[in-house]
């Protein structure tokens, strides 16, 4: 069974093999893969699409299977420069298409590409082609950036920080303004599918200081997301020049609590999976759950509420897996595989995190930091702890 924890996503889609910029890509045959969102980035086994150096970059393509990579475009005479707009908007010249793509990165499934952007679900053919609408949203969501793509939909975490109300501008034309600031913002997640037939609200809360959507999961055909709130306003803001912002931040989190609830998709009941507890980082597994505290301690759960086992070392830091629980050894600063059911570590890296700061484990592929850079190892180079089998993902400093 396939293994869930932090930040990543399952579904059916189609992987682009793609070859230097120079040359015509080729699209690979239809493939079932495990998918990871990291931030804005996309990442799988076999390919990662990233943008190098922030989200303001060219989204650029990493090919797994020939170390290669650029920007994610099909046009060999591009020159990957950003389009030109006129003060009112109007297009002077179009640019690459690699610059276009939100932050929010793309998805492929079936023939189509997909992303979001400026408030609008897109889909394309899988060069990025033959753009079209399919949603627009009908309300100024602001958007905190959770999401993942599945074989039906688009799931996206918002918020309302702001009252909304509409006016109409010169021309006649309903548009929304922002109002007073909420004492209490109103978070929730949405359903946007891909037939075009509007955004769905499948939760919202206006109860709670701080709140958001902070994780959004995948388990059993089930969608499971994570809310972090707090039980009074926060005083971060006050905090950046105090001599003594640890011992208050530590305070900070006392009053900052997490909740889970599950989505199911089929006959889209919602429920709550735990109860609100002190804020700590959480993971899925395949069979279990897990809080991770800041000693190392990890504590796994089976999803009946039954304690799991308890691993034999303390963690420094979790990371998405489809094989058992990978992570560092706080201890030995080592790379470790750790099996969720019985505890005991499965095998070893000597790699620590100052060689290779790894984040995601995409099957045979992982993914991370080095000196600042995201690269790539081979699971291989990684449990047999090859520094040179580290790729510096192309497109960065």
């Amino acid at each position: 069974m396939i293994s869930y924890c932090k930040k990543f996503i399952f579904m059916s889609c189609i992987v682009v093999l793609l070859s230097s910029c120079g040359k015509k890509a080729e699209l690979d045959q239809p493939n079932n893969e495990v998918m990871f969102r990291a931030g804005s980035e996309t990442y799988m086994e076999n390919i990662a699409l990233y943008h190098p150096m922030g989200q303001n970059n060219p989204l650029y393509y990493f090919d797994v299977s020939t170390e290669t990579g650029g920007p994610f475009c099909f046009d060999p005479t591009c020159d990957h420069n950003i389009s030109v707009w006129s003060e009112k908007g109007e297009l002077i010249k179009r640019g690459c298409p690699a610059c276009d793509y939100s932050e929010l990165a793309v998805f492929l499934y079936g023939d189509y590409l997909y992303y979001f952007s400026s408030h609008c679900l897109y889909r394309a053919d899988r060069q990025g082609n033959n753009r079209r609408i399919i949603t627009e949203l009908s309300k100024p969501y602001e958007m905190p950036m959770a999401c993942f793509y599945t074989d039906e939909a688009l799931y996206i975490s918002y918020s309302f920080t702001y009252e909304y109300y509409q006016v109409k501008n010169k021309d006649g034309e309903l548009e929304w303004r922002a109002g007073e600031l909420r004492d209490k913002p109103e978070v929730g997640l949405l359903r946007i599918p891909y037939s075009g037939e509007g955004e769905e609200v499948i939760y919202c809360t206006d109860e709670r200081y701080e709140a958001q959507v902070s994780e959004i999961e995948y388990r059993d055909g089930n969608i499971v997301f994570l809310v972090t709130w707090m039980d009074r306003p926060s005083n971060y803001v006050d905090m950046i020049n105090d001599p003594d912002w640890k011992e208050k931040v530590d305070e900070e989190r006392k009053h900052t609590f997490i909740e889970a609830y599950e989505y199911t998709i089929a006959s889209k009941d919602l429920k709550l999976l735990f109860e609100p507890r002190q804020h700590l980082a959480y993971y899925f597994f395949s069979e279990t759950y897990g809080f991770l505290d800041d000693y190392g301690t990890l504590d796994l759960y089976h999803y009946d509420g039954e304690k799991g086992v308890e691993p034999e070392i303390d963690f420094w830091r979790i990371y998405p897996s489809t094989q058992n629980i990978i992570g560092w050894d706080k201890e030995k600063h080592e790379g470790v595989m750790v099996s969720e059911k019985t505890g005991k570590v499965i095998k070893r890296s000597s790699l620590s995190w100052t060689d290779f700061n790894l984040y995601l484990a995409v099957g045979e592929s992982y993914y991370g930091m080095v000196d600042g850079n995201m690269a790539y190892i081979s699971a291989k180079d990684f449990w047999s702890e090859n520094k040179d089998g580290i790729i510096i993902l192309p497109g960065q400093r």
